[in-house]
């Protein structure tokens, strides 16, 4: 069957699927096969990108579809939200975030990496933002630039004095969407085949464990901690600056690179000198996420580790008792 992960934006998504087309490549040896064999480089490095053309290459890999349904949520009213069409019949991966983290990190992402994709800063277009409906600043389908003589200069979507304090207040886009998007999902998870929720803050501190959640999950077992640490030291988030840096996608401006911070309760470097806005997203977390999920009172008031992930019936917590692989190698 199909498989799907939804993810808030900056989430982790790129991150994870990433790491999932590397954990199959190499458990399977794609590389070595007949489908494999007949692409270019170039061609196999993209479909590991992309993840879902993986399952072209070898029938024992699931085919999962990495669906943005986020673009059809993030700046439209929560009270018109439903699930994408055919959720029902997908097993389906949710990966959470910290909501404070995701929106502070989908700040910098726009403001900072959606202008790279075009041509040159002249050519930035903002059609994306216009459903912000932002009450801050009037949307206009030319970007802000600091400067524009002799050229235009540090453009982007937002104005320049707009600041992350404020994208995080947005009504729609803003840290309440990312709050809501993950409950919405964990809320549906009965009209689903199945659910397997992975959170950031475990794939940052323990990702051999999480991959061998999702490899069970999906049905492959025998995988080697070996191989997944491999996987995980190859995507860690130095490995992915480090690659970001040699490619140059992101110039010399740190605030743009997709690998940019990879910290787990860095929001604080942004808002925490604001007590009202800090008591406010607090507040919210621990109104609407569900308990299941684990962001509990001690971890966004204290910064407390999370409790393992337990929720029942066919929903998959796919607790593992220890870090021995399933075939009973060592690391």
């Amino acid at each position: 069957g199909i498989n799907a992960e939804y993810g808030f934006p900056n989430s982790g998504r790129t991150w994870l699927r990433r790491m999932l087309a590397a954990a199959f490549a190499a458990h399977f040896d794609v590389k070595q096969g007949k489908a494999a064999q007949k692409l270019s480089d170039e061609e196999y490095n993209k479909m590991l990108v992309e993840l879902t053309p993986m399952a072209e290459l070898d029938c024992r890999i699931p085919t999962i579809v990495v669906d943005d349904v986020y673009e059809e949520l993030e700046y439209r009213d929560r009270r018109e939200w439903t699930l994408p069409s055919g959720v029902a019949d997908r097993s389906v991966v949710l990966l959470t975030r910290d909501p404070r983290d995701a929106a502070i990190s989908n700040f910098f992402q726009k403001r900072y990496r959606h202008p790279l994709q075009f041509e040159s800063e002249s050519r930035v277009q903002c059609d994306a933002f216009k459903q912000l409906n932002s009450p801050v600043f009037k949307w206009r389908e030319e970007p802000f630039c600091e400067t524009t003589e002799p050229a235009p200069k540090n453009c982007s979507c937002f104005p320049v004095d707009y600041t992350v304090k404020q994208f995080v207040r947005e009504p729609l886009g803003g840290f309440e969407a990312a709050v809501h998007y993950n409950a919405f999902f964990f809320e549906q998870r009965d009209n689903m085949r199945q659910m397997h929720v992975v959170r950031y803050e475990d794939l940052t501190s323990d990702p051999v464990h999480e991959l061998q959640r999702l490899m069970l999950f999906f049905g492959i077992t025998r995988v080697s901690n070996a191989t997944l640490a491999q996987v995980a030291s190859e995507h860690s988030f130095e490995a992915s600056v480090t690659k970001e840096r040699a490619e140059g996608f992101a110039g010399t401006n740190p605030h743009a690179r997709k690998a940019r911070a990879g910290k787990v309760g860095g929001f604080r470097d942004y808002v925490g000198d604001d007590l009202d806005i800090m008591a406010w997203m607090a507040r919210i977390m621990l109104q609407v996420l569900p308990a299941e999920l684990g962001y509990s009172a001690p971890f966004v008031h204290n910064r407390s580790p999370l409790p393992p992930l337990r929720f029942g019936r066919h929903h998959s917590a796919c607790v593992l008792s220890d870090h021995e692989p399933l075939d009973g190698t060592t690391t």
